[in-house]
């Protein structure tokens, strides 16, 4: 009896020592934010300003909230800065604190995931969530946790991550059902996904290989659930892409495989490596690219080659693999047009690294069963600890710096004087297909409502 309470206390004691951890790295985000950011509009903000104008002017219409910004519609992030230009002042700080909620629930999700995984191996499951959590919150991420339209970033990794971890518990259950939580979770995070920003798409893409490699390989009575979510994420997509306007330009991409080779593994590499001196190495990021590139196809390989059991349990990291490896290619599809070292861009990183996190779990998971996976589960947890560590380091140093440097932009707002010049240092010029008169306009909505920094002037 007191060998049984023991055993069944662990995952209890190994659960708690997780959210301990996570809590501590939400806690430092926050302080991070709190410290560098500053509440002033710049950026792809500006675009959203018209219709927060409209809105508290009583003109607000539907198709404002579903309106595409940059080949993606964003209704939930229009609602966030709705409700905060009502509520909260558009206090541009406080909807970055969005972010690192978004972060700390992703977190949560594997957490749980990992106590169903390692059930019974509690040291592993504390030190590849350690891993995790120092990853989730490296601050490579930089530019998402300072831009607050960028929390779509982390709310498309977080709903995708729920819904892959829904979709597993309904394709694991002995009766799967279409009326299960599971089931319906899995629908609707993966349309959460999707109205955070275009890279929700990949989630149903993955969702649906998830059900097929259950009811194809496992013999799970699943195939109504797969039919079912085929035709819900069709009709979900097709409504989201209907009229979207300008779209990703796939062809160029496809016309120059070599460089959309080199931009996909140096976007990979990107996500863990993060910037040296204010830069990205793309050097470095292509090399960390092709080895982690590699292990995605040793998750793979492993996986095909496991036993029915064995594949069932971790189906759902495997998942997680493909979607970090998904979303890299539909970034590379749409942006390569812009340069190959563009793919070291800080905001993608939210998107890619939940590969690397995936793999670090199931190398670690495996590790029961071969020596091989034991070994590469130790070289890529320390090659994610290093590089979070060092990621953190730099832009530490670099948050007095970008601090003054928005409390420069409130300086340009509050002058009133707006050229060319002003355009791009506020990030809205019109090389970001931006003006002076976006500008000029926006910046008179934030005053006449006193929002944003102007809410304390006197």
């Amino acid at each position: 009896m007191r060998h049984h309470r023991a055993a069944a206390s662990r995952p209890a004691a190994a659960i708690a020592a997780g959210l301990v951890t996570l809590s501590g790295a939400t806690a430092f985000l926050l302080w991070y934010i709190s410290r560098t950011a500053v509440d002033v509009v710049y950026a792809d903000t500006w675009a959203y300003l018209p219709m927060v104008g409209r809105a508290l002017s009583g003109g607000l219409s539907a198709s404002d909230l579903l309106a595409a910004h940059n080949e993606n519609r964003t209704p939930l992030l229009n609602v966030v800065l709705l409700a905060s230009a009502k509520y909260n002042a558009f206090d541009q700080v406080h909807i970055d604190d969005i972010g690192a909620v978004f972060i700390a629930i992703t977190g949560l999700v594997l957490l749980c995931s990992c106590a169903n995984l390692f059930r019974g191996r509690d040291m592993a499951m504390a030190a590849v969530f350690t891993c995790i959590v120092l990853l989730l919150s490296a601050l490579q991420q930089w530019e998402n946790l300072l831009l607050p339209i960028n929390l779509v970033f982390f709310a498309t990794i977080t709903f995708s991550v729920a819904s892959v971890a829904s979709v597993h518990r309904y394709v694991l259950a002995r009766r799967p059902r279409l009326l299960s939580p599971a089931f319906l979770g899995g629908i609707v995070f993966s349309e959460l996904a999707l109205l955070s920003m275009g890279g929700g798409v990949v989630v149903w893409v993955v969702n649906g290989l998830q059900i097929a490699l259950s009811y194809g390989l496992h013999k799970t009575r699943t195939g109504s659930g797969l039919i079912v979510y085929v035709a819900a994420g069709s009709v979900s997509i097709a409504s989201y892409l209907h009229d979207l306007g300008q779209q990703a330009g796939g062809g160029f991409a496809l016309s120059h495989p070599l460089a959309f080779a080199q931009f996909f593994l140096i976007g990979l590499g990107g996500s863990l490596v993060g910037f040296f001196h204010n830069a990205p190495d793309g050097q470095l990021d292509l090399t960390m690219g092709a080895i982690l590139l590699a292990c995605d196809a040793g998750v793979v390989l492993i996986w095909l080659w496991s036993s029915k059991a064995d594949q069932a349990a971790s189906l759902g990291v495997l998942c997680l693999v493909l979607l970090g490896i998904g979303e890299e290619a539909l970034i590379g599809l749409g942006r390569l047009s812009y340069g190959v070292t563009y793919a070291a861009a800080s905001r993608y990183a939210s998107l890619t690294l939940i590969s690397i996190a995936a793999s670090l779990v199931f190398f670690t998971w495996h590790a029961a069963r071969s020596r091989a996976s034991a070994a590469i589960a130790i070289l890529l947890g320390l090659t994610v600890a290093t590089f979070s560590v060092i990621d953190d380091r730099n832009e530490l140093v670099m948050a007095a710096a970008r601090r003054q440097y928005g409390e420069h932009l409130q300086h340009l707002l509050q002058s009133g004087q707006i050229g060319d010049a002003e355009a791009d240092a506020l990030e809205w010029g019109r090389a970001q297909g931006g003006g002076v008169q976006d500008i000029v306009d926006g910046n008179a909505i934030l005053r006449s409502h006193r929002l944003s920094f102007y809410h304390d002037e006197p």
